[in-house]
């Protein structure tokens, strides 16, 4: 089953641009903890509060632009199926990845919880098999 059958595609994206305290104000009035930074449709980095709060710590942010302290985080295509999605998040000590369209645009964001819920209800329906 290709990741597309289960990826989020209600994200909140910012522009590289957009200053850090109008991320966090959408963070904090939208109920999310992460935000996708995209230039056009492309993909650039991701932001999460813990990656804010690291930043907060080293100095002022209100005024950055979110791309200087995005994350880069794996990119996987909408087509690649749930081993592959479990091998770049290995090979990246991610547990959260990009998903990008046949040409490299923006597609979603999947997690390495998304993954584990995939699996089990892979489970269930192998399970299901031997009742």
């Amino acid at each position: 089953m290709p990741i597309s059958e289960f990826v989020d595609t209600d994200v909140v994206t910012a522009a590289p641009d957009t200053p850090i305290d109008a991320v966090t104000e959408a963070m904090r009035t939208q109920g999310v903890e992460v935000v996708v930074v995209l230039d056009e449709e492309r993909p650039v980095g991701l932001l999460t509060a813990a990656d804010i709060g690291r930043a907060y710590v080293a100095g002022d942010l209100a005024d950055r632009p979110a791309v200087e302290i995005a994350a880069d985080p794996p990119r996987i295509p909408a087509t690649a199926d749930l081993s592959r999605l479990v091998a770049e998040f290995a090979d990246a000590g991610a547990r959260r990845a990009i998903v990008v369209d046949a040409d490299g645009a923006f597609a979603g964001v999947v997690t390495l919880d998304d993954a584990l819920a995939q699996y089990g209800r892979d489970l269930e329906r192998v399970l299901d098999l031997l009742d």
